[in-house]
This record gives C-alpha cells, structure tokens and sequence, in this order.
C-alpha cells in the first residue's frame, strides 16, 4: 500500500477501518435512464452522464445513486475554492430533483 510505504520512518501506525465497495450502475439501467430522461425534460442537454469516479455517500446504502446536475457550460466549481451555484442553476437544479423524486415515488407506488 503506497501509503504505508510513505510512512515509513515515522512514529505513525495506519489503521484501516473499512473499505466502502465501488458504487456502479449500468448506464442502461432503469433508474439512471428515468434520471438522464427526467434531467433532460429540464435541460436542453444531450451530452453522456459524468462519472466523477469519487467517493460518496450513496454508497453508504444499497441501491442508491449519486446525482447531481453540472449544467453545460458552466465551470465544474464543486469542491474547489470558492464553489458555488448561479441561483438560476439551483432553481433548476431544484426542480430536477424535485421531478425525479417524484418520479421515483410513482414507479415505487404502482
């Protein structure tokens, strides 16, 4: 592990508590179609999903995807130095979350 290898020589003990698995859903998949369908109601917006390939709390659950909107042409802000959101982009962002959780509870109720 690169990591313990970098400490060597220190007084430092790495302890590992637990590896969370890779978080993977089929782009094909009923539920990312319905997300990618229902985004795109909103958004005039045909590029492919982004994968960030990150860490997440979805994967803190089964069955949970991480979703997110990065509207086209805007600059990718999150995590970095000063991030933040038009609040246009977050009204719309609003009502694509909105939608798709709407969206869900009807699928989940039939």
């Amino acid at each position: 592990m690169p990591l313990t290898k970098a400490l060597t020589g220190y007084d430092i003990n790495l302890v590992i508590t637990g590896l969370k698995k890779p978080l993977h859903f089929p782009i094909d998949s009923e539920p990312i179609q319905t997300m990618i369908k229902i985004y795109r109601e909103f958004v005039d917006d045909d590029r492919s999903p982004l994968n960030i390939n990150g860490g997440t709390y979805a994967r803190a659950m089964d069955n949970l995807v991480a979703f997110g909107a990065l509207l086209p042409n805007r600059e990718l802000r999150a995590h970095q130095d000063d991030e933040y959101i038009e609040i246009r982009d977050l009204e719309t962002c609003k009502k694509i979350y909105k939608a798709t959780k709407l969206g869900f509870a009807a699928e989940t109720s039939k």
